[in-house]
């Protein structure tokens, strides 16, 4: 017992010295965390005390001892990050002989996991950064682990690292126990919290060494805790025989690391990471259009008409006003579609179709307006609309503009003198009767994910007519080209109505398949609410009829919206013409609010598509850019049991703007939920066009985010 003891602190003494002979001198620069092979900030296997900026995302890509981890974190807020995580291990069983109880019968092994963090200390000069982290608290338990752990930074090329670990972290040459851990928490639900069993147990020191050598390389080692009971000892996978690891990795950019490993004495490992800061675009600048200036008005000496009004009645007037401002607004991709004008007063109802930003496509419709319309009118009203629906009205002051367009702080200065409020009806005017009909389409690849690791890259088809205001007639077809994707592994028996658990056999069926072919009607009844009614094809597995109302005031943080749906579930082949027999009635009563610094809540009551009631809790964080990342669970009335492996939905999805992707200006974006695995309670109708994330962009809470745009 004392000797090993004697190693234990040997080990510690051996990867900690370096700090003694560095000092305790503050950093004198920078040294962003790097991600370990479970994806959270690290330093090879074993976590850090630190925590990666705000808002980022990390992105790692992990192999070593056949097993392959793939994981996305996103630092929620400056001290608290989630990740989620998908692991699969190879030779799962080949060592085990067929009747031994571990023989599971798996060739690979696939395993989904959760974890959070919790900075606790951020580091200053003499104080280290203090973490507190949960892994895999919601899994099969396998990897399920809890530390705490601290990191110092000496000078600007030393971090050292050390930590306590319970668990997987706590399984290697342990120097106590926390009372008795329960068993690990595996069977085929899974999923839920395994409260019990965090901090409890035997607890084992951990730690580690980073050398920054030159601004691209660094080098690594740390002693691990981790015993790999299962994987090294029972499977027999690979073989640990040493619990000290080391490596080198080189940054290629600052969002790129790639690293190699010696790892447990005989396993060779590498690591790609990729960082991304939402709040800055990976290609730079949109290249669009460059802005216009604020027109320059004559003075009433030289054109007392202009200033009269006298011209609102000469012939031909208003036509030739609006077709300038069409061609004004044109390459910024804004259409006029109602336009009307006293001699002081213009009202400009404008279509986006390309500028992600609310405030930059009102910002640009603005300053059209002051180098068209005449000297006299001094009030400009611009009213967004969205599926032919007015979304606000934003009045403008046109001497605001001509005294601010070159001052400093001018975005704060103008949002002061700007009001923002209800749309109102139109007052009826020069409405362009050529926008409508209106066809529109476009043909984009696509990675079509059936399970982690398998699905098919095709191309999908979108199209739109357009047949009124607020009339559209849409659908989307997709083409497979290549896919792994030949069997549905993954695709277990559903103890409920398969409403998503057979989706995989969907994209089995066929290479080509009509995913959507929908009638839409969006109106705006009375002010502050808006509706939508939608029939077709709904979603790849669903047709029917959904209705939707919403109230959404434009100064209210709050909102409110109702959803009633009737579906009946669509036929495996391509193009789902036949009909199964199931039918069902959805709907929810949905509260949203905006709680600022861009979270936003959202609370979802109702009957889901497996006939099942309860509620889904939702919380987003979204950036002035639109990139938005969040997290959900779903709660209903279906048992775990009936539910299957992972007890209850749940997940995080992310939304990348495509222009942020890009550089280009595009209003589209790319969306994407990672879940612990799709299962049919808690199983919600996808459809397209909901109103709350169609009208909120021109309210108050987002133009206000995004207004340091409206002069770009």
């Amino acid at each position: 017992m004392q000797n090993r003891m004697n190693r234990r602190i040997s080990s510690l003494v051996a990867v900690s010295a370096a700090a003694v002979l560095a000092g305790s001198a503050p950093a004198l620069a920078e040294m962003r965390p790097s991600l370990s092979f479970y994806g959270v900030p690290g330093i090879i296997d074993m976590p850090s005390g630190e925590a990666m900026k705000d808002g980022s995302i990390g992105v790692t890509l992990a192999y070593f001892g056949s097993q392959l981890r793939t994981t996305l974190t996103f630092q929620i807020t400056p001290r608290i990050s989630g990740s989620y995580r998908f692991s699969s291990t190879r030779n799962w069983s080949d060592a085990l002989a067929p009747g031994d109880p571990l023989n599971d019968g798996y060739d690979t092994y696939n395993d989904r996991a959760f974890d959070l963090r919790l900075l606790l200390l951020e580091e200053t000069d003499y104080l280290p950064a203090v973490t507190l982290g949960l892994q895999d608290f919601v899994g099969t338990g396998k990897n399920s682990a809890e530390y705490i752990v601290a990191t110092k930074s000496f000078g600007d090329r030393l971090k050292v690292t050390a930590g306590l670990g319970w668990g997987r972290l706590g399984s290697y040459n342990d120097i106590g126990s926390f009372g008795d851990r329960p068993e690990v928490y595996d069977n085929d639900q899974g999923g839920k919290p395994s409260i019990d069993q965090w901090f409890r147990g035997p607890v084992a020191p951990f730690a580690g060494v980073e050398w920054q050598i030159n601004d691209n390389w660094k080098a690594k080692a740390e002693y691990s805790s981790d015993g790999y009971d299962e994987v090294a000892g029972d499977r027999k996978i690979f073989e640990r025989r040493s619990p000290f690891n080391f490596g080198v990795e080189y940054e290629y950019a600052e969002a790129v690391r790639v690293g190699l490993y010696s790892l447990y004495g005989t396993e060779i490992g590498f690591n790609v990471q990729l960082t991304m800061d939402p709040k800055r675009r990976p290609v730079g600048g949109i290249l669009g259009p460059a802005p216009g200036q604020v027109g320059t008005r004559p003075s009433r000496s030289a054109d007392p008409a202009a200033w009269s009004g006298g011209w609102t009645t000469q012939p031909g007037a208003a036509e030739s006003l609006r077709g300038k401002l069409s061609k004004e607004l044109a390459p910024d991709g804004l259409i006029v579609e109602d336009f009307s004008y006293t001699a002081t007063t213009v009202h400009l109802r404008v279509r986006n179709t390309q500028i992600d930003s609310g405030p930059q496509a009102i910002g640009r419709s603005a300053r059209a307006l002051s180098r068209v319309m005449p000297a006299s009118v001094e009030v400009f009203e611009i009213v967004p609309l969205v599926r032919g629906m007015g979304a606000s009205k934003v009045t403008i002051r046109r001497s605001d503009l001509e005294a601010l367009e070159h001052s400093p702080a001018n975005d704060t200065a103008l949002r002061g003198k700007v009001q923002i409020a209800e749309a109102g009806p139109a007052p009826g005017g020069l409405r362009d009767e050529t926008v409508y009909p209106r066809f529109t389409w476009g043909l984009f690849p696509v990675l079509r994910v059936s399970e982690p690791l398998h699905g098919d890259i095709g191309l999908r088809l979108n199209a739109s007519y357009e047949l009124r205001p607020g009339l559209v007639l849409s659908g989307s077809v997709f083409q497979k080209l290549a896919g792994n994707f030949d069997e549905c592994e993954g695709c277990k028996p559903s103890n409920l109505p398969p409403v998503r658990s057979d989706m995989a056999y969907y994209d089995l069926a066929t290479d080509t398949s009509l995913d959507r072919l929908q009638l839409a009607w969006y109106a705006k009844p009375a002010d502050q609410l808006y509706s939508r009614v939608t029939f077709g094809f709904l979603e790849r597995m669903h047709a029917g009829l959904s209705a939707e109302l919403l109230w959404k005031p434009v100064d209210s943080r709050f909102a409110l919206g109702a959803e009633v749906n009737y579906t009946r579930q669509r036929d495996r082949d391509g193009f789902g013409f036949g009909e199964y027999d199931y039918g069902v009635a959805t709907g929810h009563l949905s509260a949203y609010y905006d709680f600022g610094g861009g979270y936003l809540g959202q609370v979802d009551v109702g009957r889901y598509l497996a006939g099942d009631s309860g509620a889904t809790f939702s919380l987003d964080r979204e950036f002035a850019n639109g990139v938005k990342l969040g997290a959900y669970a779903t709660l209903t009335t279906a048992s775990a049991e009936e539910f299957g492996e992972g007890s209850f939905d749940k997940g995080i999805r992310v939304t990348i703007p495509m222009n942020w992707l890009l550089g280009q200006p595009d209003r589209g974006e790319f969306t994407t939920t990672m879940r612990s695995l799709q299962r049919d309670g808690g199983a919600r109708l996808e459809v397209d066009g909901r109103l709350y994330d169609s009208v909120r962009d021109y309210h108050m809470g987002v133009l206000d985010t995004q207004w340091g745009r409206v002069w770009r």
